[in-house]
């Protein structure tokens, strides 16, 4: 099964408080974009992560093979699958990259164990995972607020478009 994992970009981010657990209160306006990573999953004898970026992780550090430990553990499904993951969105650029694709992976994993999962099911398993993945999985322009967790969808009825520049250094 191949999936395609679309980047996002913040139209604008407003830090609205410090949480005590450490994490920023954050509201923005965040879209997908038509820029993405290509995701394989196949049924595999052991899981694992091929990457066309050696400098990627490719054990539980992965948003690809958290995904699957957190709905193995949800679901209880004893599966294995063998990941490919053709990298085009850059890291460190603010674009939920591994998010994107970790959304991808509850999307595949769902229809290849035959979960049928509901949208507010793959939200909760997303949040586990990371604060832009619930966003990647709706892939829809929104207003996102809190750490990522509440998600208000808009339509937006204008085209435009974005030219992106990442420097070599990131941003964690």
């Amino acid at each position: 099964m191949i999936e395609r994992a679309y980047a996002k970009i913040n139209l604008c981010l407003d830090v609205v408080g410090e949480r005590e657990d450490g994490y920023h209160e954050l509201r923005m306006i965040m879209i997908p974009l038509n820029f993405y990573d290509i995701l394989t999953i196949e049924p595999a004898a052991e899981t694992s992560l091929s990457i066309n970026r050696s400098f990627l992780p490719v054990n539980e550090k992965n948003t690809v093979i958290k995904v699957i430990q957190v709905l193995r553990e949800r679901y209880g499904f004893r599966e294995e699958f063998a990941c490919t993951l053709a990298k085009h969105i850059p890291t460190q650029a603010g674009l939920a990259g591994g998010s994107a694709d970790a959304a991808a992976a509850i999307r595949m994993i769902d229809r290849m164990e035959g979960l049928h999962l509901s949208t507010e099911e793959m939200l909760e398993a997303g949040k586990q995972v990371g604060s832009d993945v619930p966003f990647c999985i709706l892939n829809h322009p929104a207003l996102v607020e809190g750490t990522g967790e509440k998600i208000t969808p808009f339509d937006i009825r204008c085209r435009f478009d974005i030219l992106l520049v990442k420097p070599r250094r990131g941003v964690s």
